[in-house]
């Protein structure tokens, strides 16, 4: 029995796929073919009619706003006739699914699909289940790297089917209403598609590894007789080798917009999340380069620079600069204005829409994330909130860790931010210039938490030397940077040798990628040019370490001014020059 309701799509603004440019088409199975049912998919619907490679819409129209503005006008019934007409996504309707009169599916229309190369399947669970031929034909767009969507439409519990072929283990929970909240990789895969902090909502609740929803609570729940029970997901999603596969459980397009999310789960294997089960190549496209350059075009804005390694497009326009992570679908924006002084934001998970409202007006996004600041000797500030700052080092980590990929996590992103907040901390007092050279403790502070460090990379990789790329010479021992014992370090430890050690216990709680490319960042600092290696000269490195540095360039070009004299790769004053 079909348990959604007939209702109005709830109204969501429109969150079109993260590469926005010539994509492939979803292909719908088994979902009604009426003007009501498009409504709720009317994201889906607009998104292939605009971008996918079989329609012919656009017929060589660049400019997608209006086009978009007059989509979004539409009803569902008119949606459908244009993707009749033009082409788009493609629809094998439950009505059209079986021969007429019988049972049987109708395979001729299944071998004219397995011709076509799709972004993802979306599925109702009565074929995906029941009817064999069609199981096998979506495990095979699977293979193919399509991205499979499960739809509870009959709300069939046993999906021991499902996890059999997708080698998941998902478990029926309940059927019922909760009040739902989204996890850390619900975030990452839907962000703005769920745009509420809570949401009551009956649907079919699964559990297992991929839950993107969790149960809401709004104070902490102790359980003292061991874990707690299960709450349930209306959505369940596992990412591998640059594959997805969903299970969607919402029974009533009046909870949730059904089409928003569902267009976020065509492109899950995309995301770059935590706990996913493998982390998507910082290498696949997310935004091609020749529709960033097109919409950068179109708004007037001059590229300033294309960085290879980093996927980087840079643009200008006037004071505003936007910097376009093309691999990882992350924008970075800086915009300096006379009596604020510099603001800026960066956001993930930017899709096509996104990016041309970006150009359009780049102050758009204002309402999320956007810190701001007069000068350097001020830490950043959140926008519309009263006491949320980060300094520069937080905030320039909190830049790397999203524009790279590299802090997926938000736990170990945290984690990376109190470190750096901490140790600038027991250098400066607030409203202090970051100058190397005048510390609190002179060279005591230096003294005790670099010997820290070296206490980390030795008890996590063994013997160890620094080497100069300037200079290519090796230190070790006590030739490494203040790595010896004086009465400044001696007084620093008094005061603040717990707060060293708390340090420590941060250091070694990151994961061993994150930890080599902080430690390396905090070494150069501390001397231009110094890096750590082993004992056989081989520097400790990871894959995302030429990211990583890029990155550190692309924030100190943006976020300082050009006639500061502060190194752009760590933020340090090199010498006393204007500091606006």
């Amino acid at each position: 029995m079909m348990r959604h309701h007939r209702a109005t799509a709830l109204a969501a603004p429109l969150e079109l796929r993260p590469d926005g440019y010539s994509c492939k088409s979803v292909l719908l199975i088994g979902l009604p073919s009426n003007g009501e049912w498009a409504n709720y998919l009317s994201h889906i619907l607009i998104h292939d009619i605009l971008y996918a490679t079989t329609s012919t819409f656009m017929d060589g129209i660049h400019r997608y706003e209006p086009q978009l503005q007059y989509l979004s006008s539409l009803d569902g019934k008119e949606l459908l006739h244009i993707t009749r007409k033009y082409g788009g996504s493609v629809i094998w309707p439950i009505e059209e699914v079986f021969l007429d009169g019988q049972t049987e599916v109708d395979r001729n229309r299944l071998r004219q699909l397995q011709k076509g190369d799709y972004q993802a399947v979306i599925v109702d669970d009565t074929c995906f289940i029941r009817e064999p031929d069609i199981t096998n034909f979506v495990v095979d767009q699977y293979t193919k790297r399509a991205s499979v969507v499960v739809m509870a439409m009959e709300g069939i519990f046993d999906i021991s089917l499902l996890n059999r072929k997708f080698n998941v283990d998902w478990k029926f929970l309940a059927y019922t209403s909760n009040t739902i909240e989204l996890t850390d990789r619900g975030k990452a895969i839907i962000g703005d598609a769920f745009p509420f902090e809570e949401r009551r909502v009956k649907a079919n609740l699964f559990y297992g590894k991929g839950e993107l929803f969790t149960e809401y609570q709004d104070s902490e729940v102790d359980y003292p007789y061991g874990p707690p029970p299960p709450s349930g997901s209306p959505i369940v999603t596992a990412l591998r080798d640059h594959k997805s596969v969903s299970y969607f459980g919402f029974v009533n397009p009046l909870d949730v917009s059904y089409g928003a999310i569902l267009l976020k789960l065509c492109y899950a294997s995309g995301s770059t999340t935590s706990g996913s089960d493998t982390t998507a190549s910082s290498k696949n496209a997310a935004l091609p380069i020749e529709f960033v350059r097109l919409m950068a075009q179109q708004y007037g804005y001059t590229e300033v620079c294309h960085n290879e390694t980093s996927c980087m497009l840079s643009f200008r326009k006037d004071a505003n600069r936007i910097n376009v992570y093309y691999t990882t679908a992350t924008v970075g924006t800086c915009l300096n204005h006379p009596r604020s002084g510099k603001t800026q934001l960066f956001r993930r998970n930017v899709d096509g829409v996104t990016l041309v409202s970006i150009f359009a007006n780049p102050r758009v996004h204002t309402g999320t994330g956007y810190y701001h600041r007069k000068n350097m000797t001020q830490k950043w500030k959140l926008k519309g909130a009263n006491n949320v700052f980060l300094n520069d080092s937080a905030r320039r980590w909190q830049y790397v860790g999203e524009t790279t990929g590299l802090l997926t996590d938000e736990k170990e992103m945290q984690t990376v931010i109190d470190i750096v907040t901490e140790w600038d901390s027991l250098y400066w007092d607030d409203g202090e210039l970051p100058h190397m050279y005048e510390t609190n403790f002179a060279c005591g502070s230096h003294g005790g938490l670099v010997r820290m460090m070296y206490q980390v990379v030795r008890e996590t990789y063994g013997d160890f030397q620094c080497w100069s790329h300037s200079s290519n010479k090796f230190y070790s021992g006590g030739e490494m940077p203040y790595n010896h014992k004086c009465d400044n370090l001696r007084a620093f430890l008094q005061v603040h040798r717990v707060d060293v050690r708390r340090i420590k216990e941060k250091l070694k709680s990151l994961s061993r990628i994150v930890l080599i490319e902080l430690m390396q960042w905090l070494i150069g600092r501390e001397r231009c040019a110094m890096r750590l290696v082993d004992m056989n000269g081989e520097m400790f490195m990871t894959e995302w370490s030429l990211l990583v540095m890029n990155a550190h360039r692309d924030y100190g070009e943006i976020m300082y001014p050009r006639n500061a004299s502060v190194c752009k790769c760590c933020g340090i004053m090199e010498t006393q020059g204007e500091v606006m």
